[in-house]
């Protein structure tokens, strides 16, 4: 079983790494590590309907669950191992879940961020128009 003791510490120093980020860009971000080890900036938790990081934080139940929608969360589960096995970004569509049960969809960027002995997945979000995301779905099914 893996030793999770140092990950308050981790996702504290990734924090504060990215403290300027997290509080002056206009963008939602957040920072996975594990389901009771992640971080959101106020765009994100809002994106999502939650008033504050602080409440969404407090969301325990496991990560895909909770916040992706069915269709997206085996996409965003492949792309976050590939980010911390392989050290390799990628963006992509998401479907969200809001607080309350209505969806979002977005466009990720993921990046690996290295904190510590740990490789974290930074996530930067978009939210796109209906209309982007059929385009987008419309090319991948050309390609």
């Amino acid at each position: 079983m893996e030793d999770h003791s140092n990950h308050e510490e981790i996702i504290n120093e990734a924090f504060e790494s990215l403290r300027l980020l997290f509080e002056e860009s206009p963008q939602s971000i957040y920072i996975y590590l594990d389901d009771e080890h992640k971080i959101c900036n106020e765009n994100f938790a809002n994106l999502l309907g939650y008033e504050s990081s602080e409440e969404w934080n407090n969301v325990k139940e496991q990560f895909s669950s909770a916040f992706v929608d069915d269709e997206s969360q085996e996409d965003l589960v492949n792309s976050f191992q590939n980010v911390v096995n392989n050290l390799e970004g990628n963006s992509f569509d998401v479907v969200w879940k809001r607080k309350d049960n209505s969806i979002v969809t977005t466009n990720v960027i993921i990046v690996p961020f290295p904190v510590q002995d740990h490789v974290l997945a930074l996530h930067f979000i978009s939210e796109l128009e209906v209309e982007d995301f059929s385009d987008s779905e419309d090319e991948e099914e050309v390609n």
